[in-house]
């Protein structure tokens, strides 16, 4: 059936439902965090299921001022259904290291693996860290990724926890250089590390997911090395990351990508863009739908066959609307979303059951919200989603902000949302699947694209990057350029022009503990994404970056 109809007040407006009959990353930087909806429901959540005391748990208390300026001082993460990873800075001298650098900022961080609904600690270990940025993230499956300092590990306690050492380590050899950003694909298939070479920087403070803004220089080159992820960590299954290709770009993009392909947002007339889907297998590109926009749309793949589009409507920024489609070209609902803030939307994804939660800061006040310390965040929200649906499922409140966003997870199987509020873990159930949404999946899964097991291939998104730089150094030119300007404006653009059509890239070196592993050439992109521009930005015009520098202490 088509469940098009009057959205009730406060519930998301739902177009072109096909729930029931389906059958009748980088294509730009992700739109950056919105503002609170007027749409949206606000929706008390009932008791929660488990709450787990700090106290219960041996967790010391969360430091204000650390948290103000965006350390990475506590995380919670599902292992799957049952099983929480906490892990959280612990308050003791910390031991002294022959050769540490003098600058290095240590500290000794606890991992709990935790039983629900016991809340029994089954695991224990600690780290020591080299700084207060982020240090963890999941890799899906029970699977984590671990860094200290230069250094990565993955591990898998819960698979492991029969084994002498849960939290035993295997050691991730990467490309040399400071690490700005670690991504893991909404379907758990492939890493993305994006690292770059230049002298360390000597820094104030901590210096923690810092934006990049559109009138700031080129940054030194860029290079995104992708890893498919295949095994559950155990002995009989080891976890296995597969160098899949790299790139590299001087600027900094966020890409809307899985371990099959990615998508592409191409510009139509009057403001529509076709979304998309450039597959790995080496499949023709896959149109999955329309999407009206007066902005290039943000997109986020959130299963195999759904995806967000954050676009705008009007020639300011003040109105923003998420709309969620499928991969049979359907628009299943949309929700204005406000205003842009500078902080980006966080997600936590559970494609089994088509769910995904996401967390923002916005400026408004919530009962019982602290406001942040330097005055700039006063609230963090969290909302879960039934993507084929709309349905708000639940919404909720952090206690205190976190910028990092580390507070929050969607369990795997999407039935539990985990937070952290006023000193104590908390963990709420969510409504069950029905007949409805079961019957959604199904047909889904039908529309899955072919699965891909080679080298991840950008060249579709380098050529139409070229493309948009052409087009806006010219617009640039004919309305800004002064007349004695034109003839430089004309030899770059001609330059990027010629980067575009000339033969692919020499590849990218793979570090050479992964060349035995390597799927495929690393092969960069026809012209390599190297083209003249402004880096993009998840600011808008007139906003300001919180800081203007970023160091190996600023992985996202």
């Amino acid at each position: 059936m088509n469940r098009s109809h009057q959205a009730p007040e406060g519930q998301p407006a739902k177009r072109r439902s096909c729930s029931r009959v389906l059958g009748s990353l980088l294509s730009g930087c992700l739109v950056s965090v919105l503002s609170a909806s007027a749409y949206a429901v606000d929706r008390k959540p009932g008791p929660p299921e488990f709450t787990f005391s700090f106290e219960s748990l041996n967790i010391p208390g969360l430091s204000a001022n650390f948290l103000g300026v965006g350390a990475s001082m506590m995380t919670l993460n599902f292992v799957d259904g049952s099983h929480l990873l906490l892990t959280y800075s612990l308050r003791e001298l910390v031991p002294r290291l022959v050769g540490d650098p003098p600058d290095d900022d240590d500290r000794l961080v606890a991992a709990e693996l935790v039983d629900l609904p016991s809340g029994r600690v089954l695991a224990k270990t600690r780290w020591h860290l080299h700084d207060h940025a982020r240090y963890l993230w999941s890799l899906n499956d029970g699977r984590f990724l671990l860094r200290e300092g230069g250094d990565l590990y993955t591990f898998a306690p819960l698979a492991n926890l029969g084994a002498k050492e849960p939290f035993q380590r295997t050691s991730l050899p990467h490309r040399p250089g400071f690490l700005d950003a670690v991504v893991v694909s909404a379907d758990g298939k492939l890493l993305t590390l994006e690292t770059h070479r230049e002298e360390k920087r000597k820094l104030t403070g901590i210096n923690i997911n810092v934006l990049t803004s559109a009138d700031r220089p080129l940054r030194p080159t860029e290079t995104y090395d992708f890893y498919r992820l295949s095994g559950l960590g155990t002995q009989d299954s080891p976890l296995k990351l597969v160098h899949a290709g790299a790139v590299q770009t001087g600027n900094v993009y966020r890409l809307p990508i899985d371990g099959d392909g990615y998508l592409v947002a191409a510009a139509g007339k009057r403001g529509r863009w076709n979304i998309e889907f450039e597959s790995f297998a080496g499949s023709k590109t896959i149109t999955v739908g329309v999407v009206d926009s007066n902005c290039r749309p943000g997109l986020e793949l959130v299963s195999p066959t759904q995806y967000l589009a954050f676009t705008c409507r009007s020639a300011t920024t003040d109105g923003i609307t998420v709309a969620a489609y499928d991969f049979a070209k359907n628009d299943i609902w949309e929700e204005p979303m406000g205003s842009f803030s500078v902080y980006s939307p966080t997600f936590a994804f559970a494609p089994a059951s088509g769910r995904f939660a996401i967390s923002r800061k916005i400026d408004a006040l919530a009962p019982g919200i602290a406001s942040d310390p330097r005055g700039e965040i006063t609230t963090q929200e969290v909302r879960v989603y039934g993507t084929q649906t709309g349905d708000l499922l639940m919404k909720t409140y952090c206690v205190p902000v976190f910028r990092s966003s580390e507070n929050f997870d969607l369990s795997p199987d999407g039935m539990r949302l985990g937070v952290i509020r006023n000193g104590s873990v908390e963990v709420y159930r969510l409504p069950e699947l029905t007949k409805g949404d079961l019957a959604d999946l199904a047909e889904l899964a039908k529309l899955t694209p072919l699965p891909a097991s080679g080298a991840v291939n950008l060249r579709r998104m380098a050529r139409d990057t070229a493309e948009d730089v052409r087009e806006s150094e010219a617009a640039a030119d004919a309305e800004q350029v002064p007349a004695e300007d034109k003839t430089t404006v004309a030899s770059d653009a001609a330059g990027a022009a010629s980067q575009t059509n000339a033969p692919p890239a020499p590849a990218l070196p793979v570090p050479p503990s992964l060349a035995s592993d390597a799927a495929g050439p690393a092969t960069a992109p026809s012209g390599d994404l190297q083209v003249r521009r402004k880096p993009p930005t998840l600011l808008r015009p007139g906003e300001a970056p919180e800081s203007g520098t970023k160091s190996k202490s600023t992985p996202e």
